[in-house]
């Protein structure tokens, strides 16, 4: 009777031990969160799949879609949807294939008013910029067509140009605008090289081209002293033919 007891007692205590032994092995940590196994909803519009607060995955039921009355119409890639997956009385477009070159669009490719992609990128979208100072006359734009904090150069409002042929164009006033008065004409003139060297310069011709004929030089006046020159002065003149005396001729002969 004492055996049956004890072995009694042992079978107790190893139970007691196993279940501790289990509870401590298997409880998961207080912040450990179990979620419950997934079940399908049974929804007559369609499910949706969410992620609640303990991240656990639960499904939802999609609204009822309304009731809308359509005229009937045939659409024969099926009607447009709303953003809960209902049908509206618009039809999908039937967009025809574009025969585009291979293009590389870092914003995407553009679409016309039906949603059909065309053969041209979608603009790219400048971020804002925040400029200190105020520029009246706009921003110089960058490559991309976004504005910079630089201001674009003063362009002048000119008036309407006069009813005048200038073969040489204009003239501009103060502000850059033409004015009804032509500019000068300029001619082509020939390249001459001239083997004479003038002091005070070359003379033009007609067209105001340079030819080689020097120009007569400007000389200096030349004081000579209250002497009366019966037979006349001396012609003594520099390379320049400028007059350098004041003698007189005398028979022929010069004097001081």
């Amino acid at each position: 009777m004492m055996r049956v007891k004890s072995a009694a007692a042992s079978v107790l205590l190893l139970v007691v031990w196993i279940s501790d032994v289990h509870s401590l092995s298997l409880a998961p940590p207080e912040d450990h969160r179990l979620c419950e196994p997934r079940v399908l909803c049974k929804c007559p519009y369609g499910t949706t799949w969410n992620v609640d607060a303990n991240g656990c995955l639960r499904c939802s039921c999609k609204p009822r879609c309304p009731m809308y009355r359509c005229p009937a119409i045939d659409c024969p890639l099926g009607p447009v949807r709303d953003k809960n997956g209902c049908p509206t009385c618009e039809c999908a477009p039937i967009c025809p294939k574009p025969l585009c070159p291979l293009m590389d669009c870092p914003n995407g490719q553009a679409t016309d008013a039906n949603g059909c992609k065309l053969c041209k990128c979608k603009p790219y979208v400048c971020p804002p910029v925040l400029c200190e100072k105020f520029c009246p006359n706009g921003y110089i734009k960058d490559s991309k067509g976004c504005n910079t904090c630089r201001c674009k150069p003063f362009v002048p409002i000119c008036p309407p140009l006069c009813r005048m042929y200038c073969p040489n164009g204009n003239v501009l006033d103060s502000n850059g605008c033409p004015i009804c008065k032509c500019k000068p004409f300029l001619p082509i003139c020939p390249l001459r090289k001239c083997t004479n060297f003038c002091p005070g310069g070359y003379v033009t011709d007609a067209q105001g081209c340079r030819t080689c004929r020097c120009k007569r030089p400007i000389c200096p006046p030349v004081i000579c002293p209250a002497v009366a020159c019966p037979f006349g002065y001396e012609n003594n003149t520099d390379r320049n033919g400028c007059r350098i005396d004041c003698g007189c001729r005398r028979n022929g002969q010069a004097e001081m």
